[in-house]
């Protein structure tokens, strides 16, 4: 079998599955994030920086796709936006006068998060008699969810303030940014999903906490920040197409073999009329 044949049934297996399983979702996805970084030390005119906080969002969307009646694989897509604020306080040397100085800045990354969630397979019903009515097309799941978010870097913008001996010129002259083009993450949320109109339509929470790389040069890119947060999720059930797989058979030679095997019954049948009828 060619590896085209292989690649086509393994394709419609996972498919397969997916279909008989449960149902897929196309989603709309939003996060909020708090992170903990640690400090980078000194940097801008031998004072000592201080990263006053560390913050963002996710949006975007993604597609999850049964792998069997309690497990679901997501893919998704989408746009990270960190703000974050950085302060400095001493002597600046161009006044030898005591000042401080902000920067405020932001990062666009483009984020590509893969997850694998799995969810308790039987639903916990409301049966409070005097809304019971209100429930009875609702389905509550609890679950949990692994998410792995590479990203990469789109843009960047930040702007200074200063006061007292710090000169806004000067210190802008020598800061950088110093932002990663690349940041990666993992983490982990206990999830719960409300199922509604007959399973069309997913409602998702998600409180999650992880670990990542830094966002600024200066820590490197080792694993080094903390991360707490809420994701938010609503999906709509969708029907993947159906693939079969047909296997081309030569006609011809298939007609050969049928009127060589036709042969070789008149040829029995005459043999044994003729042990029956013997001369």
């Amino acid at each position: 079998m060619s590896k085209k044949h292989l690649s086509a049934l393994f394709l419609s297996l996972v498919l397969g599955i997916s279909i008989q399983a449960q149902r897929n979702f196309l989603n709309f996805d939003y996060s909020i994030s708090q992170y903990k970084l640690p400090s980078v030390g000194e940097t801008v005119f031998g004072l000592s920086e201080k990263l006053n906080r560390c913050e963002g969002n996710f949006i975007g969307g993604s597609y999850q796709f049964a792998v069997g009646r309690k497990s679901f694989i997501g893919i998704g897509m989408g746009l990270s936006k960190i703000s974050y604020q950085k302060e400095w306080q001493g002597t600046f040397p161009e006044s030898n006068q005591f000042g401080i100085a902000n920067v405020n800045g932001k990062i666009d990354y483009w984020s590509f998060p893969v997850s694998y969630t799995w969810i308790h397979g039987r639903p916990i019903r409301s049966y409070i008699k005097n809304f019971r009515h209100h429930y009875n097309n609702q389905k509550l799941h609890f679950g949990f969810s692994i998410t792995y978010t590479p990203s990469f870097e789109g843009r960047n913008t930040f702007s200074a303030t200063t006061a007292g001996g710090a000169d806004q010129t000067s210190f802008l002259a020598n800061f950088k940014s110093n932002e990663q083009a690349f940041q990666h993450s993992l983490t982990v949320g206990l999830c719960s999903q409300l199922y509604l109109i007959d399973n069309h339509l997913k409602m998702e929470l998600e409180p999650y906490a992880g670990i990542g790389s830094g966002f600024f040069k200066e820590t490197g890119t080792n694993i080094n920040n903390i991360s707490f947060g809420l994701r938010c999720r609503i999906g709509i059930s969708v029907k993947l197409p159906r693939i079969t797989i047909e296997r081309e058979v030569d006609k011809g030679n298939a007609e050969e073999k049928k009127k060589q095997l036709l042969e070789k019954q008149k040829e029995i049948k005459k043999q044994l009329n003729k042990n029956k009828n013997p001369k």
